[in-house]
């Protein structure tokens, strides 16, 4: 999942998380060219150990307006270094977040972030490949959701003629569900296309024409 794309969508469209955690790398210079903050505007912080002092420092400077830029960013690197008075001082932020701000958090062990502060959070995985079209060509017959819109109905039922019979569609069934949870993250609705793709992944070991389910699901892209 590319972090870059899912931010400069959700930019584009004023639908930014007020929080997000990062499992993965992070950029900090990127992330301040997509929000196109001032330096007056950005607090960072790459302690070991965080205290909690600096979070208290953080929730003063966050109550503020914003200086120079629209959004206040806020970046907090390894949060598993964080102590347990630091991280609940923490969650009192993400509870009641100031207008205007975006905290994003980054880490690279989940064990050892608190669930409250997980649930508060936007979660993206990130991944070192900057374009996630690479996994999806990695399987053979894959055809993306976005080309298969692109097609007539009849296109659409020649191609799920040929998919009912692909080794690979279990997991093409995968991907399909993969690019589409990422378009629900850049505030596309997909709740319902998602749901269609689980159930005919569940469908699969039924009776059922396996064309008929392709067919109808095709459908829906």
């Amino acid at each position: 999942m590319n972090l870059k794309k899912i931010l400069l969508a959700q930019t584009a469209k004023e639908k930014n998380a007020h929080a997000y955690l990062v499992f993965g790398k992070l950029k900090p210079d990127e992330l301040i060219k997509i929000f196109k903050v001032s330096v007056a505007d950005l607090f960072i912080i790459d302690e070991n150990p965080i205290k909690i002092s600096k979070i208290r420092e953080l929730i003063k400077w966050s109550a503020l307006k914003p200086h120079s830029s629209e959004k206040k960013l806020t970046i907090i690197l390894n949060i598993e270094n964080m102590s347990l008075d630091a991280a609940s001082s923490l969650l009192k932020l993400l509870e009641e977040p100031p207008k205007g701000n975006v905290i994003i958090l980054q880490s690279t062990r989940k064990e050892r972030i608190l669930p409250t502060i997980l649930s508060r959070c936007q979660v993206i995985y990130e991944t070192e490949k900057q374009d996630e079209s690479d996994d999806f060509n990695l399987i053979e017959d894959f055809v993306s959701a976005e080309d298969i819109a692109k097609k007539s109905i009849v296109n659409r039922f020649i191609l799920a003629n040929k998919l009912a019979e692909s080794p690979n569609l279990k997991e093409i069934l995968n991907l399909y569900e993969k690019e589409f949870r990422s378009k629900m993250l850049i505030g596309q609705d997909t709740k319902e296309i998602l749901k269609a793709i689980t159930r005919a992944r569940s469908l699969l070991l039924s009776n059922i024409s396996v064309k008929l389910l392709l067919e109808n699901l095709f459908i829906l892209f």
